[in-house]
């Protein structure tokens, strides 16, 4: 078999939740102000306490008890956990692993598992998935939407669909020569939402001469679950995760969800996932020396590219889904202008509704303004929040996964 290994990127210190590392991170803040111009919360509102200089003065004064103030949550909440500031933190300070520990310090104390839902745990499930897909054809869906509240009902509008499961196999051989063997990590709402990704990716890498292996036993990824403070669960999802991926011999663990990717990644530097390196689809197949040799059908469609947060500033690889888009020959390929976040953000979508849709607002001006044929994304949740943003304001655009635009390319004899 062709080594196509690649090594994980050296990774940084790991910070344990706790107290302790909550102070020192604080420490390290100079409150120098360079990273309010890339928040897009306080672009918005122009509060200081949404602001991530004014949140980490907030999670510092949690840390230290001086401070019990309800408003206190209510600004750390709203925080997009983007991590763009980070990119302009002069200092370093790691403002993520700040926020899920303060997070996790908020739960213990109020109890209350704010922004997980059903979806993250059991709806990818074969029986999750059959109750939603017989609940969306039923006449209980009309009253659940009347009955069910603003929150449910939202979550209902965002959630498209739902198709049968995308893989039933665990091994899905190369075509022709095999030249390395990969894991496909599908995560828990892509595996309901983005079937066609999934089998897109499947189809292009085994077209490669790269084994898929897609393992049964693979759960969600656990970023929900830190995000909102419970990294008791997140650890119990690792651990799963851990095991269901190191049965095979892997070069490389492979994700289509750039936030699920980050978070995996991240898990995998910190020491708790010892598996093959964590790498975004396209960053992989850009790393494949002969990735070449597929000769694309040509296309003159326009792509408007959305590039999510997690794939700009967790796993740093932006540039890698236009890389792999322009193999294709005569294809039109557009940035969507970075705004900031989309508000999607994992359940900050529905946790945050009115700030979400305030961050949305200016991307759905700009594609209903250039009219593509598509709008691309590399994340899961980005896609969900960008394609109920168009149905709401009436623009029948598709939002698709760059990968879904790569397989309908693929050499026509590829089908066969």
């Amino acid at each position: 078999m062709y080594n196509c290994r690649f090594q994980a990127d050296a990774p940084p210190t790991a910070i344990p939740v706790n107290l302790e590392q909550i102070l020192s991170q604080a420490d390290h803040c100079v409150k120098c102000g360079l990273c309010l111009p890339h928040c897009p919360t306080y672009r918005l509102t122009s509060d200081e306490g949404d602001s991530p200089r004014g949140r980490i003065a907030l999670m510092q004064a949690l840390a230290e008890g001086t401070i019990q103030s309800p408003r206190a949550g209510f600004h750390l909440q709203r925080c997009l956990g983007c991590r763009s500031c980070e990119t302009a933190c002069p200092s370093g300070v790691k403002y993520g692993a700040m926020l899920d520990a303060t997070r996790e310090l908020l739960l213990q104390e109020s109890g209350n598992e704010a922004g997980l839902n059903w979806l993250a745990t059991n709806a990818y499930k074969p029986w999750g998935r059959h109750i939603l897909r017989a609940y969306q054809k039923s006449g209980l869906r009309h009253l659940a939407r009347t009955v069910g509240g603003t929150r449910f009902r939202r979550l209902d509008q965002l959630l498209p669909p739902v198709e049968s499961d995308a893989s039933s196999r665990e091994v899905y051989p190369a075509a022709g020569k095999t030249r390395g063997r990969v894991g496909l990590f599908t995560g828990c709402v892509s595996r309901l939402t983005d079937k066609t990704a999934i089998e897109g990716a499947i189809t292009t890498l085994t077209l490669l001469g790269i084994e898929v292996i897609v393992p049964r036993t693979q759960a969600c990824c656990g970023a929900v679950q830190l995000h909102s403070g419970n990294t008791t669960k997140n650890s119990q999802l690792t651990e799963n995760n851990r095991q269901a991926f190191s049965r095979w011999e892997l070069d490389a663990i492979l994700t289509l969800a750039s936030g699920c990717g980050g978070h995996l990644l991240e898990q995998q530097q910190g020491g708790s996932l010892d598996t093959a390196p964590i790498k975004e689809f396209s960053q992989f197949i850009m790393q494949l020396p002969w990735v070449e040799e597929l000769n694309f059908q040509p296309t003159a469609q326009r792509i408007m590219l959305h590039t999510p947060c997690s794939l700009k500033n967790v796993q740093r690889c932006p540039d890698e889904p236009f890389r792999m888009l322009n193999l294709i020959p005569g294809i039109q390929i557009e940035p969507l202008p970075d705004t900031g976040c989309c508000g999607g953000a994992g359940t900050y979508m529905l946790n945050q509704p009115e700030m979400a849709d305030r961050l949305r607002s200016p991307m759905i001006e700009l594609i209903a303004k250039t009219k593509p044929d598509f709008v691309a994304t590399s994340n899961t949740g980005c896609a969900l929040h960008l394609r109920a943003g168009l149905v709401e304001a009436g623009i029948t655009i598709p939002v698709v996964h760059p990968t879904e635009i790569i397989a309908r390319q693929l050499p026509i004899e590829a089908g066969n």
